[in-house]
């Protein structure tokens, strides 16, 4: 079967769910009533299908939207991009090289963050490699360090006593790319979108539910109130089918993306510490080369 048949039989799925979700919505709004609910039942039980409603319309669509920012021609390009710059470097064996690298990289973000750290209490690199250092530590380096602030002081000891954090960028990381970090490593920020957009929904299926159970004007009867709740479902349920396409596509064209930049850059940087020109490198892909990032 071919992929655009596979997305045909999923839209056509998706859209056959949404609709029996929304018989389904229409059904309970109609027949909840017919039941002696206290306030607080019919609240929970209102809450608690708002809740599945979000949660349900957005599992469905998601895979919809995904698999559009997965056609999009940048995505194309740039995963190819990465896939040949990372295969390049297992096919020729640049492991010895990847390990020099990383270490090379680990070293200067080291320095770059201690660098921010000095900056912050207005002092000199060779200050802290100096104070570091006591065998080099001559009398005229004591005696400026007596001229120093108890504050850099401070800052001085705690450098010498405390290893700067932060996650070190490994062979695997660039080849593989698995890892989230602050500084070096490149992250795939898209499963952290989606989820965030997962409890979005929740909150919003409690906020819908909450809307629901209080602009009843009498639970015993089906009315104008339960017209008007299950119009704000209807258009609920339409939006949130837009939006988990909106999202998924968003958590690949964007996130998916920047990510696979990322690492086609850290590849062309070590291509570059190696010396090896990206021309060579890049020989099998004719496509253009990776565009911007975006937020």
């Amino acid at each position: 079967m071919f992929k655009s048949d596979k997305v045909h039989i999923r839209e056509l799925v998706s859209t056959a769910l949404t609709l029996l979700l929304c018989v389904a919505i229409g059904f309970i709004l109609a027949t909840v009533f017919t039941f002696v609910f206290q306030i607080n039942d019919y609240f929970w039980t209102i809450t608690l299908v708002g809740i599945a409603v979000m949660i349900i319309t957005n599992r469905i669509w998601l895979p919809t939207g995904i698999e559009k920012g997965l056609a999009e021609k940048k995505i194309i390009n740039n995963t190819k991009i990465y896939n040949n710059r990372a295969d390049y470097i297992a096919t020729n064996q640049k492991f010895m090289e990847l390990e020099a690298f990383c270490k090379y990289k680990n070293e200067k973000q080291k320095k770059d963050l201690i660098i921010d750290i000095l900056a912050k209490v207005t002092l000199d690199y060779w200050v802290y490699e100096k104070y570091i250092d006591s065998k080099s530590q001559d009398d005229n380096f004591k005696s400026y360090i007596t001229k120093l602030s108890v504050k850099q002081i401070k800052t001085l000891e705690r450098l010498k006593t405390k290893e700067v954090k932060f996650e070190k960028l490994t062979p695997k990381q660039i080849t593989i790319g698995k890892s989230a970090t602050k500084g070096i490593v490149p992250h795939n920020k898209e499963g952290m979108y989606r989820n965030i957009l997962l409890i979005g929904k929740i909150i919003w299926g409690i906020v819908l539910g909450c809307f629901m159970a209080f602009i009843i004007i009498s639970p015993t009867e089906f009315g104008i109130a339960q017209v008007v709740q299950c119009a704000v479902w209807f258009f609920s349920i339409i939006y949130n089918v837009w939006a988990s396409i909106y999202s998924g596509k968003k958590s690949i064209t964007v996130y998916r993306n920047n990510y696979m930049i990322e690492q086609a850059e850290l590849c062309a940087e070590f291509f570059s510490y190696i010396k090896i020109p990206m021309n060579e490198v890049d020989k099998e892909v004719t496509e253009e080369q990776p565009v911007n990032k975006q937020v």
